[in-house]
């Protein structure tokens, strides 16, 4: 399988960017409202909602000041940033018992990826930026220089190279024409400020001038002669291309990619309608879990011709693993709160692989490489009767090749 390059990073949606470019023509933004909305998405949860600290010991918990800290803009820069996009509706606040949220606007609606266990398709509106940009000076520099219309075109240019990603398995084949012009033209700036932007966004992406000219320097239209009349650099087109820092690699296909990001925001939307209040690590280690325990042991299941309705009811057997170890640990922690109203799993991400990796251990210790089987399996998930329990053990007596890859 060919590995497919993408943007290591997280969703920012196209809706949103219009947002922004809309909400900046109408009246500009400040560079530290920009910035503040692009770091929200690094904090925010499948439904777009951000846990705010509420003393400094909850140190998983979203602060401002630890934001300052790690990307050096100043604290009373992003407050001001902030306060503007809490004014504009852009973010707003909410409370769900003694636990308040900065929501951005509209990202649950927009954060609908393919339904892969319904069978269900919706076309994805979004790009990805890196997680690169909590670690580099960009949006400081870019910040510093008061430059929203820097940060909107950096927003413009990760989605360029983001809808062509997919199309390409090498970051040679993906490199791009400009023009200056066209740079001037986004956001009319003028060349010089062009080529401080350039200058700025380094980290993200490389510029070579494809073709320059020198401009000597009239002196008979300059009043007073200079010894050192500069000679000008008129660069009129580049090749851009994308760091390497930030892009991934993957070999999954993109229906178990989406397929994982509808399971992460069922699973969010669960806990939080029984107000189990976990934190996006506490999510990020039962996905890994899950991806670990259960996905990547059933992907090795493959047939040989490329049949749709095959790989859907294998990513539905999939799904109904997580969804049975999820409802299982919602039923475990109703119980436990009964007995303990202050009743806290301390490890999510532990409870829930060693769930998973039982409900795993039943299905890829059979052949699971035919539709019929896949049916049988999945039956047996959905109804949890005797009768399911033993079409698994019948399925002992399917196809031994497989089982040497999945010893238990």
């Amino acid at each position: 399988m060919a590995h497919k390059i993408k943007i290591n990073g997280v969703k920012f949606f196209q809706e949103h960017l219009d947002l922004l470019k809309m909400e900046h023509q109408a009246f500009p933004l400040p560079a530290s409202a920009i910035a503040a909305y692009i770091l929200t998405h690094f904090y925010c949860d499948d439904l777009g909602e951000i846990r705010v600290a509420r003393k400094k010991a909850e140190l998983d918990q979203f602060m401002i000041s630890k934001v300052s800290a790690s990307t050096g803009i100043p604290y009373s820069t992003l407050h001001t940033g902030f306060s503007v996009l809490f004014e504009r509706g852009i973010l707003s606040e909410g409370i769900r018992g003694n636990q308040q949220f900065y929501i951005i606007k509209g990202y649950e609606r927009l954060n609908s990826p393919e339904l892969a266990v319904a069978g269900e398709r919706t076309r994805l509106s979004y790009f990805r930026i890196p997680y690169l940009f909590k670690e580099t000076t960009v949006l400081r520099k870019l910040v510093s220089a008061r430059d929203s219309k820097g940060l909107l075109m950096l927003l413009e240019t990760f989605n360029s190279f983001h809808r062509d990603l997919w199309k390409v398995d090498s970051l040679d084949n993906l490199i791009k024409k400009r023009s200056m012009n066209y740079f001037k033209g986004l956001f009319n700036k003028s060349a010089k400020k062009v080529r401080e932007w350039i200058e700025n966004v380094k980290e993200f992406f490389d510029f070579t001038p494809l073709d320059y000219q020198e401009k000597m320097p009239n002196h008979d239209r300059v009043a007073i002669s200079k010894a050192n009349n500069p000679i000008q650099v008129l660069i009129h087109r580049f090749s851009v291309s994308i760091t390497e820092a930030c892009i991934s690699k993957s070999n999954e296909g993109q229906e178990i990619r989406q397929l994982e990001a509808s399971l992460r925001k069922e699973a969010t939307i669960q806990f939080n309608r029984e107000n189990v209040n976990l934190t996006k690590k506490d999510i990020n280690d039962i996905m890994r879990a899950f991806r670990e325990e259960t996905i990547k042991p059933l992907q090795y299941y493959t047939v040989e011709s490329t049949k749709t309705s095959y790989y859907i009811k294998r990513n539905q057997l999939i799904g109904q693993i997580f969804l049975v170890t999820l409802e299982e640990i919602l039923q475990y922690y109703k119980l436990e709160i009964t007995k303990d109203p202050l009743f806290k799993i301390n490890s999510m991400g532990g409870l829930f692989r060693e769930k998973v990796r039982k409900h795993s251990a039943i299905a890829y210790r059979y052949d699971l490489s035919t539709e019929h089987s896949i049916d049988m399996v999945t039956a047996a998930y959905k109804s949890g009767d005797s009768v399911a329990a033993e079409l698994l053990r019948n399925l002992n007596q399917i196809a031994q090749k497989y089982h040497s890859k999945f010893a238990l």
